[in-house]
């Protein structure tokens, strides 16, 4: 029976163009669902990279971070916000990070195109997009404040 399972097992982690939502409980739980995710989660990456990419270069937007110069809490945490929602541009002038914003939000909306029904709607797309955007501030602040944080571990 062991033999049987594995075989069967291996047939079906090779279905990756199944739908999710037509899979046993069993299969939901096993490689092919994980499989799927993370190339969902691949996939959505390199459409946000790329439009991210393209608009930015259009637009000569710079939206790498650097840390705040200051050392009080609010005014770090204020520059985080400031400089994931702003990017700067080569004369050295800030303005809306529209590369930022359109590649967080477009590939959330990209993304939806192969969720299954119920999960593709323009509504997902948009809340796809503000996650997408709400890890980049994350990010940010991690960038901020993991220097001192690390400092003050014991390790």
């Amino acid at each position: 029976m062991a033999g049987a399972e594995i075989y069967r097992d291996a047939v079906e982690s090779d279905r990756v163009d199944q739908n999710l939502a037509t899979l046993t409980e069993r299969e939901r739980r096993g490689r092919l669902p994980y499989g799927a995710r993370y190339a969902s989660r691949f996939a959505k990456t390199v459409a946000n990279n790329t439009i991210r990419l393209g608009v930015e270069s259009a637009l000569g937007e710079d939206s790498r971070y650097f840390a705040s110069p200051r050392r009080e809490t609010g005014r770090r945490v204020a520059h985080v916000f400031r400089t994931t929602l702003f990017a700067r541009k080569a004369d050295g002038r800030q303005t809306l990070a529209v590369g930022r914003l359109a590649g967080a939000f477009g590939s959330g909306l990209v993304s939806r195109t192969w969720q299954p029904e119920g999960h593709n709607g323009i509504g997902r797309g948009l809340q796809s997009g503000a996650v997408s955007f709400s890890f980049d501030f994350a990010s940010n602040a991690f960038r901020e404040f993991w220097p001192d944080l690390r400092k003050r571990l014991p390790f």
